[in-house]
């Protein structure tokens, strides 16, 4: 026969004789017992819970003698049956006053030990008291992840469960139990993970709470060239991978899928890198006569790196021109904007700084430098050029900070494009003049 109370006493097995309220009190109080961890090992083999007490052999009616009861209840009886218990421990009588025991515990290498309870105890039990079962351990801790990113549990403590929520609530031995097979994340987004681990008299771990923000990675680049405006290009022989021979430089551009990304690239063949390479939103231009090889990848803040792109392109000469020579203005904005990469790719952020505006002025001045005869700069020109450029520093305020920023737009249009226009044209007309004068 098996007397069964849940929480609140409100069924039993056996229907004979229904026990008073206040004893249904005292086998919720046995169950915390027997749930804890402090009832002997038999009663928990035999399924004690938080909710119901099981016995087994109970004798008929109430009050009852049982076999095999409880001792645990009294600090005492706990550092006895540390010492070693018999195998048939005594008896427990339960009635409405409280439980009445008499045992018999038997040290291995000692006498005979007689504890007896003549008046009635009702043991209370504080689960605090127990020790703490070990934390789960994740694989991975809190942090950005790609999707498709796993995780899994693990526990060292002996015979321990892992019980976890993925909705940000308390994890309990109600909650979804961990049973090896790792969680994989194919969302974008956040996602918390609580966990705690439960063992045999042990009470449960603290909670362990990891924060996992799930990221995809960005569109891959698609890489395009395109020449520079009045400059002829030959890309009958293009495919996917080589876009082309274009003269005097070809203008690279990116696009991603994915928006608000920055492109970073190499173009010396080396692997592209957010660390170590120089990165773009949109667009460089390469003027250096040769093969180049354009790798980049793509990224944002709410992304991964996307997988690498990579295309080929020419570059040959064009006739050289000497300095200064007089060009049309589109000619002459296609040389500033050359001029602005070749400063620009001195800095990671391919943005010219105020110490590079004079060389920038001079490359504007004579694209071709060193192409051809008079493909140079002599000292008077340079002397000319280097004070021009500081009286347009403290005109525009540039001389203040040297990490300004200097734009492309700011640089290469408005009042900058007509002093280095203006400046261009009065040093041809002193050149000419000068060879003119070296004629006579």
């Amino acid at each position: 026969m098996i007397f069964e109370s849940d929480l609140l006493g409100n069924e039993i097995a056996d229907k004979q004789m229904i026990p008073s309220e206040q004893t249904f009190v005292w086998f919720h109080r046995l169950a915390l017992l027997c749930a804890s961890g402090c009832f002997p090992r038999e009663w928990r083999e035999a399924g004690g819970d938080t909710e119901t007490v099981y016995k087994e052999q109970v004798q008929a009616l109430w009050p009852n003698t049982m076999k095999k009861a409880f001792l645990g209840g009294i600090v005492f009886v706990l550092f006895l049956t540390s010492l070693g218990q018999s195998d048939d421990l005594g008896e427990v009588r339960v009635d409405e006053d409280g439980i009445h025991f008499h045992d018999e515990v038997v040290d291995n290498d000692g006498p005979e030990v007689i504890v007896t309870s003549d008046e009635p105890v009702i043991p209370e039990v504080d689960i605090m008291t127990l020790d703490p079962a070990g934390s789960p351990i994740f694989t991975i801790g809190s942090g950005k992840y790609p999707v498709g990113q796993e995780v899994k549990m693990m526990t060292m403590q002996n015979g321990a469960k892992i019980y976890y929520s993925r909705d940000n609530s308390e994890p309990n031995t109600f909650s979804q139990e961990f049973t090896g097979e790792p969680i994989v994340f194919n969302d974008p987004g956040e996602h918390v993970i609580k966990a705690i681990c439960t063992a045999p008299e042990y009470r449960s771990s603290a909670t362990i709470t990891m924060t996992f923000q799930i990221q995809a990675a960005a569109g891959n680049p698609t890489i395009k060239a395109s020449p520079l405006e009045g400059q002829p290009a030959n890309i009958s022989d293009a495919t996917e991978t080589y876009l082309g021979s274009f003269q005097d430089g070809v203008l690279i551009t990116f696009e991603s899928s994915t928006l608000g990304v920055l492109f970073y690239y190499t173009l010396n063949e080396t692997e592209p890198s957010t660390k170590t390479s120089h990165y773009t939103k949109d667009h460089i231009l390469i003027s250096t006569p040769g093969n180049h090889s354009v790798r980049a990848i793509a990224k944002s803040e709410n992304t991964f790196e996307s997988k690498e792109s990579q295309v080929w392109v020419h570059v040959f000469p064009r006739p050289p021109r000497p300095a200064f020579h007089l060009r049309s203005d589109k000619e002459f904005m296609v040389d500033m904007h050359v001029a602005y990469h070749k400063m620009a790719d001195r800095h990671q952020d391919e943005v010219m700084r105020p110490a590079d505006l004079e060389t920038f002025i001079t490359l504007t001045l004579n694209p071709d430098d060193g192409m051809c005869p008079e493909c140079v700069v002599n000292s008077l020109e340079k002397e000319a050029i280097t004070k021009a450029t500081n009286a347009l520093k403290r005109r525009e305020g540039l001389h203040v900070d040297k990490d300004l920023k200097l734009y492309h737009g700011f640089v290469t249009r408005g009042s900058m494009f007509s002093f280095v226009k203006r400046l261009n044209t009065n040093l041809h007309d002193d050149r000419t003049k000068l060879m003119a004068q070296l004629e006579m």
